[in-house]
């Protein structure tokens, strides 16, 4: 999956709105009068999200809000909605960069690694008990999660191809988002299950317009490669929830093995992850 431009507020606009950068914005996404998907989306179904970065100010939403990534609980704008989410967020962090400054200079024995790694673990597993805390006191039928670790500690640790800890470095990252994507997947169950990024992280580490874009579920086509741009990603979400809406990205139509998801596949499915261990 292509962004227009690989840059972390340019590339989440795009995914936010289904409008290229310059209808969606460059610096902020609030600097165009556009919807987004938690307005789209909100108005039939209900919509929860934690972790989108650049998604603060939170604002009122058929659901709940947790912003993501530049903003901490310092601020003074509201960074979830509703209001009552911030008495449970003491200690909670957005990101792994609000206690080790980015540059790998930082980093450069085996203990400074571990407490790094460390102290990761304790606020991805944070985020994911709030996560689920907020869903089971709120279900919600869309839910929409970003974990910055994977750009912040190549930011943070693995900015230079020369850096002594850029294989453990990768082999974490993957090994944490696996884990991750399966804790979550176990949980929640989803039908349909999209993973992607606002951009690529080739050596020497730094932002490459060529990210990934995962979708799974029984009505998905699994031996389809494509290449697609960042809008396309909502539109297509939105094709999958029946919720018509012309915006400039376009439905990824390939993805897709037939229209309609009857109660048999919805079986076929379950038997697949049952399969896998993923289910009971």
């Amino acid at each position: 999956m292509k962004p227009t431009v690989p840059h972390t507020v340019p590339s989440w606009s795009e995914i936010y709105s289904g409008s290229r950068v310059g209808e969606a914005g460059q610096s902020t996404i609030w600097q165009k009068r556009l919807e987004y998907a938690w307005d789209i989306i909100g108005g039939k179904y209900r919509f929860g999200m934690l972790g989108l970065p650049h998604t603060y100010p939170a604002k009122l939403i058929n659901g709940w809000w947790v912003a993501g990534y530049p903003a901490t609980l310092k601020m003074t704008v509201d960074v979830c909605f509703p209001k009552s989410i911030r008495e449970r967020m003491d200690g909670y962090e957005f990101s792994i960069v609000e206690e080790y400054k980015i540059g790998s200079w930082a980093v450069r024995t085996m203990n400074a690694f571990d407490e790094v790694t460390g102290r990761n673990d304790e606020i991805v597993n944070n985020q994911i008990r709030l996560i689920k805390e907020l869903y089971e006191e709120e279900p919600v039928e869309v839910l929409w999660v970003q974990f910055s670790f994977v750009d912040h500690l190549l930011h943070l640790i693995g900015w230079e191809d020369f850096h002594p800890f850029i294989k453990e470095t990768t082999e974490y990252i993957y090994s944490k988002l696996d884990s991750v994507v399966e804790e979550l997947y176990r949980h929640f169950q989803p039908k349909t299950l999209f993973i992607c990024s606002d951009h690529g992280h080739p050596k020497p580490f730094q932002h490459h317009p060529e990210g990934i874009l995962g979708v799974y579920g029984v009505h998905i086509n699994d031996d389809v490669e494509l290449t697609v741009n960042t809008c396309d990603l909502l539109p297509t979400m939105l094709y999958l929830l029946d919720i018509p809406r012309k915006l400039q990205g376009e439905v990824i139509y390939e993805l897709f093995q037939s229209h309609n998801i009857t109660e048999e596949d919805d079986e076929i499915m379950k038997n697949q992850l049952k399969k896998l261990g993923y289910i009971e």
